[in-house]
């Protein structure tokens, strides 16, 4: 015992002299908690002198100084558990590590007690502190970005290939954009997670952790159904082969963006069909092109256009594609009762869906069989509808898939393209009924034609020699008086039937193309007089006041002189007939323009409907049937005016302010260029 006893004093020796020769701030605490030996530094620290290290100071005194409550429950921890305890303090505005341990000092009695020591860590707190900020932003960053991070550590075989990579760690956004929770995720593989997933995402891992070089790129996620945006970059050191992966879900972007391309190739597709030229003899070729675009909006594998007899209201097949070369005859025609989609479209007058594979369908013409032993297990067809309403026709599309139906967004296409073929269509089926009853118009005008030139012919030739023979007799002198009235009275009435029947031969020569004009320099005042003067005697006759007054400066023309003043005639004696006694002709010319002559022909006559005067110059028209029963004729003298008009490059038009308001008739006509010019 003696021997021990030496032993801890001179080990207690050993410590008092350590305690007294180093700068660390240290001091010895005996069992009653009392200051026993104090090093320089540490009663700087305290702020001790030499009197409260003599007369024993409790340890809780000491610890006044320094910001540490729990002083004396450490100290007597470490006396009864004999394990020391470290805790972090401040004193006069610094950082210290103090650490309590047991250990003994006594002046030779082996005092036993625990030596507290602080260590001035004010620098290094500082660096932890600054450390522990900048974690703070970190991870305050770290958590609140959208974007979804990951850090990964990328896996390879023996052969150096990346073929896995194990998640390290997450922020929270990574839940949102992957699906994947991450109490669940981290410290496991996306093969464990998604064994499904693509090997590019390895490749491109791979090679950024191997090379160290960023990697930018859009990439889909086919067994996480979703499409991202990444951002790859190397972290730490090369052999750790880690990765720092930033990602964004871009799938909505992505099908709104493949939305975006449906609908401009959707778009670009009915603008091709409508933009195609398509000669009417090659009508079949619409029928195909209409076809090819059903088949296209929808990725369908074969399709057909029909088109409805309006007589047996069945489906007749106007184009097919994608189906065998024997099935006009199971498609030809098609009735509603048919079960296959285009029979239940017709029925119903709506869009019809159907599975050929439905065992619950019934099948009594074996439609439905025929579909599926062809290959083809679903379809559907869309009803062609004119602007009207009427059923005209029908688009079906067909698939090898079982159950395929339309997206809501082919379906939006589909209608699209519905109507613009329904237009198509109709607008074909129109034109082929107007140019059958055009050309049986043509053939019945050529018939009519062709009558009137006969007739005209055989009625003429006979009233050449009566009315030579009409001239004769009243050229005779000694002719009685009431004889010579008769004779008159007959000549007028044939002269009369064989101007009629010149209009009829001028209208069917007008009709034919085949009226002549023989052009040269003339005078249109001229042509004008010498028609006044034909009609001189019918004006005579009914006292019809006629002022002529020729304004026109400039009146020569190229023209066929007989041709215009039969039309100047034939305006002067209408306006002679259908202008009572005692009326007002006015016959004027001026130049309203450069370049033209202008000859109006007014009366005061009867005047004309609003409603006539948008007629007046067509074949065979007349004002109505009164005036046609009052004054006769064919109707055939403005029209025929009108073409020998047009013919010399001028026009024929007319006013009237209504009925017994007079009529206008206005002649403009070229007139010969200026020498020179």
């Amino acid at each position: 015992m003696k021997r021990r006893v030496g032993e801890l004093g001179r080990a207690n020796s050993g410590l008092r002299q350590l305690i007294e020769a180093t700068d660390a701030a240290a001091l010895f605490v005996d069992l009653e908690l009392r200051i026993r030996r104090c090093t320089p530094g540490a009663a700087a620290v305290l702020s001790l002198d030499s009197g409260d290290l003599g007369s024993g100071l409790p340890l809780r005194e000491a610890g006044r100084h320094l910001d540490y409550p729990e002083i004396e429950n450490d100290a007597r921890r470490v006396l009864e558990t004999r394990a020391p305890v470290m805790r972090r303090v401040q004193a006069g505005g610094r950082w210290h590590l103090a650490r309590f341990q047991a250990g003994g000092c006594a002046e030779g009695d082996g005092t036993a007690g625990v030596l507290l020591t602080l260590t001035d860590i004010t620098a290094r707190h500082a660096v932890e502190e600054a450390l522990q900020v900048s974690e703070g932003k970190y991870r305050t960053l770290f958590d609140s970005i959208d974007e979804g991070f990951c850090l990964i550590e990328v896996l390879f075989d023996e052969n150096g290939v990346a073929h896995d990579y194990r998640f390290i760690e997450a922020n929270p956004a990574f839940e949102k954009h992957t699906g994947l929770k991450m109490d669940t995720t981290l410290g496991r593989t996306i093969r464990e997670l998604a064994p499904a997933h693509e090997s590019h995402w390895y490749e491109i891992y791979g090679r950024v952790a191997l090379t160290g070089e960023p990697q930018r790129f859009d990439q889909p996620a086919e067994a996480l159904g979703r499409y991202y945006d990444v951002y790859a970059f190397r972290v730490g050191k090369p052999e750790e082969r880690r990765v720092a992966v930033l990602f964004n879900d871009i799938s909505a972007r992505k099908q709104a963006e493949e939305a975006v391309a449906a609908d401009l190739r959707a778009m670009q597709t009915l603008r091709e069909l409508g933009a195609l030229v398509i000669p009417q003899t090659e009508i079949q070729t619409l029928y195909a092109a209409i076809n090819a675009a059903a088949i296209q909006l929808t990725g369908a594998d074969a399709g057909t256009v029909q088109i409805v007899d309006a007589a047996t209201h069945e489906l007749i097949l106007l184009a097919a594609n994608g189906f065998p070369p024997d099935s006009t005859q199971r498609l030809g025609r098609l009735d509603a009762v048919s079960t296959t989609s285009c029979g239940m479209a017709l029925a119903s007058g709506k869009r019809a869906v159907v599975d050929f594979d439905d065992p619950a369908l019934s099948d009594p013409e074996g439609d439905l069989r025929w579909h599926v032993e062809a290959g083809y297990l679903s379809a559907q067809s869309t009803p062609l509808l004119a602007r009207s309403g009427r059923l005209i026709g029908m688009i079906s599309t067909h698939w090898h898939t079982p159950r395929h139906r339309l997206t809501e967004r082919e379906e939006r296409h589909f209608d699209l393209l519905a109507r613009q073929a329904a237009d198509l269509i109709e607008q074909r089926l129109a034109f082929m009924e107007i140019q059958s009853a055009r050309l049986e118009a043509e053939t019945a005008g050529r018939a009519k034609d062709h009558f009137l030139a006969v007739l005209s012919h055989e009625l003429r030739t006979p009233l050449t020699p009566v009315l030579m023979a009409l001239d004769d007799l009243l050229s005779e002198s000694g002719l009685p008086e009431s004889m010579r009235g008769i004779l008159s009275m007959a000549h007028r009435n044939v002269l009369l039937e064989v101007k009629l029947i010149d209009d009829l031969l001028d209208m069917t020569h007008i009709t034919r193309g085949k009226m002549e004009f023989r052009r040269r320099p003339m005078d249109v005042h001229e042509s004008v007089r010498k028609a006044l003067e034909v009609c001189q005697r019918d004006l005579a006759a009914k006292n019809h006041r006629v002022e002529l007054s020729p304004g026109a400066a400039v009146f020569e023309i190229s023209g066929d002189a007989t041709r215009l003043q039969q039309v100047f005639w034939n305006l002067i004696k209408n306006a002679c007939k259908f202008t009572p006694s005692g009326g007002s002709i006015r016959i004027t010319s001026r130049n309203p323009g450069p370049g033209v002559v202008e000859i109006e022909v007014a009366d005061t006559g009867v005047g004309l409907r609003p409603e006539v005067l948008k007629h007046i110059f067509d074949p065979f028209m007349q004002a109505d049937s009164q005036v046609a029963k009052r004054f006769g004729g064919l109707g055939l003298g403005l029209a025929i005016s009108k073409a020998i008009t047009e013919a010399h490059g001028g026009t024929l038009s007319v006013r009237s302010a209504g009925i017994d308001q007079g009529a206008a008739f206005t002649v403009t006509l070229p007139i010969l260029p200026a020498e020179g010019e």
